[in-house]
């Protein structure tokens, strides 16, 4: 027999059915409002946190972003892009990243690799057209895998290199001159001294030197100017257009200040500096955030290649382990809290910055900051920052 429910029933049960639907609305409104409430509490924790920390670290500003899952996650910028003009730091905000843009020098060699332009083992003397050896090692070659492992004997003379900033402008002493009167007996740049007492491949010692020359190997081999080809071949490519090598590329009014600290924040102007591979791309968390999360990708980002996954997997690894075990080719790694992290950190005239990941989590951290670190204590509150970010990574 069919039962058919009077109107009255019918009205009844809409009713009910219409209380329950508006019953599940709030609890479910209530959930996102709580949700979203507790995603606030922790975003103020953190930037009370960060702030904390950047007190401690001297920063004046910084900008900074987690990747994961092939986006930007998180970003944030606190304090001040420039203190006298009251500019506050942003996410646009540009600030040069000193050593990542080594980093950067890698990426452009192993593309020339890829390539066929290059090859890891080849003298570096084939690519710059003359001889480029340790003087008093005359017969062994420098190749292109020492530069990238920090292990071809050129070292940093600083009288010499800091000789070669300059202020408030790019540096007007192309590439090649630089290297060729660092590198050769009698040229500009040389001294005894420029070389190591070591044979090549023998020992690591970290060289902003060597990393210039590995830039004008690329330059030379390519017949493309190092900055043009990383223009063409990994700067574009990723999107990254507020990045450059150059100053007079970019927006000098996004452009934050940097500052050292004195008992006071004393700004130090913007610089170049003629080796400049070795420290000199200005960018924004934005745009480095695309790089990192290519090579959390495998060399890809949103369709753009810049390199392929082998080639990715074979750089993050360890490539000199007798001399130290966390040197790839120039990536390097450190563990934090349990992870093993992949990047590199950077540090110049009131500049720090450090862009890491994590490979087994897909999780990558990025900040700059525009002031130097030259303590014990400011070292602590900058790792305390980068620990803190990749903790807020797991939640997102």
């Amino acid at each position: 027999m069919e039962l058919i429910a009077s109107p009255s029933a019918r009205t009844g049960l809409r009713r009910r059915a219409t209380a329950c639907a508006l019953a599940l609305l709030i609890a479910v409104l209530a959930l996102g409002l709580f949700a979203g409430v507790a995603r606030a509490s922790s975003h103020r924790a953190l930037d009370a946190y960060i702030r904390a920390k950047m007190a401690k670290a001297h920063y004046p500003g910084l900008e900074c972003c987690i990747v994961k899952d092939g986006r930007i996650v998180f970003a944030a910028a606190y304090g001040w892009a420039d203190i006298e003009d009251r500019v506050p730091m942003t996410t646009d905000s540009i600030l040069e990243i000193a050593s990542i843009s080594k980093t950067v020098v890698a990426t452009a060699t192993l593309q020339c690799v890829e390539r066929g332009v290059l090859t890891l083992d080849e003298d570096i003397g084939a690519a710059l057209g003359y001889d480029a050896r340790n003087p008093k090692y005359p017969g062994l070659p420098v190749t292109v895998r020492m530069l990238m492992t920090h292990t071809s004997s050129i070292t940093d003379r600083w009288p010499v290199l800091e000789d070669a900033y300059t202020w408030g402008c790019d540096s007007p002493v192309l590439l090649d001159d630089f290297v060729y009167g660092y590198l050769t007996p009698g040229g500009a740049y040389w001294t005894a001294q420029n070389w190591g007492n070591y044979r090549p491949d023998a020992r690591y010692s970290y060289s902003n030197a060597g990393a210039a020359t590995c830039g004008d190997v690329v330059e030379r081999a390519s017949g493309v100017p190092f900055d043009a080809w990383c223009d063409q071949n990994v700067f574009a490519p990723l999107g990254m257009t507020s990045t450059s090598w150059r100053l007079r590329d970019l927006p000098g009014d996004r452009l934050a200040m940097p500052y050292e600290w004195h008992g006071r924040y004393v700004p130090q102007g913007q610089y170049g500096y003629a080796d400049y591979p070795d420290g000199m791309v200005h960018t924004t968390v934005k745009d480095l955030g695309k790089y990192l999360i290519a090579y959390l990708q495998g060399g890809v980002y949103r369709g753009h290649r810049i390199l392929e996954p082998a080639t990715v997997d074979a750089m993050l690894k360890p490539w000199v382990p007798d001399l130290d075990p966390t040197q790839g080719l120039i990536w390097y790694s450190q563990r934090l809290d349990g992870r093993t992290l992949w990047g590199h950190n950077g540090g110049n005239y009131g500049i720090s910055s450090e862009m890491w990941m994590d490979r087994a989590t897909g999780e990558g951290v990025i900040f700059l900051a525009n002031g130097g670190v030259t303590s014990m204590a400011e070292w602590a509150a900058s790792d305390a920052i980068l620990a803190r970010l990749f903790e807020k990574a797991e939640t997102l």
